[in-house]
């Protein structure tokens, strides 16, 4: 099986382990590019979703979304990588800035004010280490000491990796992006030689080609490996972080799972909207009331999570909510899902054409609900696709209730 990694850094980092000779043993599983460390490990930014959805670049999108919500700790979680490589190419070169509550999105401004979300954004003051060197500082040995403890506490079997080179900063030289390289150059050495040696964490180094990396990679994760030979490094075994000390099984995958602050990280993709008269939140549980159209859709999806599933690389979830239905049989007859799930290539789709795989089993009558009584729902999930999607669903004129969300990797021992 594949190598699953994880990438946290710059984009021109990316080719060395796209190439054929690489993507026998190693996948991406997921990436945050261009994402400086505080940023990714700070707390989400409010912004106008309506005028996000007006952007037209969906390369731009799907990274500011990123930026926006800071899904990189339930991904990492997700997609439970073998390595991940970490490069703070982008906190040298972009730095952050932050907004009036204290939360940072990497200061790639001249990039994000493409998209109409950015310029309403509530910032208050930049950070960069050309210009507050001990200040940001701070706030990155602050970001990696938070980033340690969560690997440690969740993904513990997961090899951390940071990337030494410097072709990415050299490029941005050549291209005439960068102003006082010489003393960025520093900074990110100093970056890489703290993570290292405050952390006990393996540096590539060095120019590198396509070979030099998988080489370089594969003898920093596997020391006790002797041969060099990069077409047989598959044969290494694959770090699953399965062992029962670490606490990757009890990650609730679902954010915000209660629906709450104006069910924020959820899409509405249905006819009924979350703040309808319709709508209840009640303890933690979503109300649906009855007597409105039958007719009407009511569906919402959760945030993407980069499962960085593939069909030759499945993942298996647990899926398990509580349910109550008023009266079973005003559920529509032939559309009676209570709850759906949908795959897709990216972290932007929603829409059911979109979607490469679809979760339609979890229906009404199949799933023996009775009316007027609460059931439990457990199910095993294959997924399949880089990202997925989950919520409630229903079409009808009755009253629905739904409670104690939750999506977890599966343990096979569990069952």
């Amino acid at each position: 099986m594949k190598k699953k990694v994880f990438l946290l850094g710059s984009s021109q980092f990316l080719q060395p382990i796209k190439l054929e000779e690489t993507s026998n043993f190693y996948a991406i599983v997921a990436t945050k590019l261009d994402m400086s460390l505080v940023s990714f490990m700070s707390s989400p930014i409010n912004y106008d979703r309506q005028k996000f959805l007006l952007g037209k670049d969906k390369k731009l999108n799907s990274q500011l979304i990123s930026e926006y919500e800071k899904d990189g700790l339930n991904d990492l979680i997700a997609s439970n990588p073998d390595v991940l490589i970490l490069d703070f190419f982008s906190d040298v070169k972009y730095g952050v800035v932050e907004n009036i509550i204290g939360n940072f999105i990497t200061n790639n401004n001249k990039k994000y004010v493409i998209n109409p979300s950015f310029q309403g954004l509530k910032m208050s003051r930049a950070f960069h280490p050309l210009y507050e060197y001990d200040t940001y500082v701070k706030l990155w040995t602050g970001a990696l000491a938070e980033l340690m403890v969560f690997l440690k506490t969740y993904l513990p079997e997961t090899k951390v990796v940071l990337n030494g080179g410097q072709e990415a900063l050299k490029l941005s030289i050549i291209e005439g992006d960068l102003n006082n390289a010489d003393f960025l150059m520093m900074v990110l050495n100093e970056l890489n030689q703290f993570a290292s040696e405050t952390y006990s964490l393996p540096i590539i180094s060095g120019e590198m080609n396509q070979i030099d990396f998988a080489t370089q990679l594969t003898q920093l994760i596997y020391p006790d490996y002797e041969n060099n030979h990069v077409n047989e490094l598959a044969v290494l075994p694959t770090v699953s972080n399965e062992s029962s000390s670490n606490k990757v099984y009890h990650w609730n995958l679902i954010r915000n799972p209660k629906f709450e602050r104006e069910a924020e990280f959820w899409t509405n993709v249905g006819d009924i909207s979350f703040d309808d008269d319709y709508i209840k939140l009640v303890d933690g549980e979503l109300i649906l009331h009855g007597e409105r159209d039958k007719n009407a859709l009511f569906s919402l999806l959760s945030a993407p999570i980069n499962i960085g599933a593939s069909p030759e690389n499945p993942v298996e979830l647990e899926l398990s909510y509580d349910v109550f239905a008023d009266d079973v049989f005003a559920i529509e007859i032939y559309r009676d899902y209570i709850f759906i799930g949908r795959r897709f290539e990216d972290n932007l789709s929603v829409s059911n054409n979109d979607a490469v795989q679809k979760i339609y089993e979890h229906q009404a009558k199949l799933l023996n609900l009775t009316s007027g009584k609460w059931k439990k729902i457990n199910k095993i999930i294959t997924v399949t696709a880089p990202f997925l999607r989950v919520g409630p669903f229903v079409m009808g004129n009755t009253t629905l209730k739904w409670r104690n969300l939750s999506l977890k990797h599966h343990r096979e021992d569990s069952e």
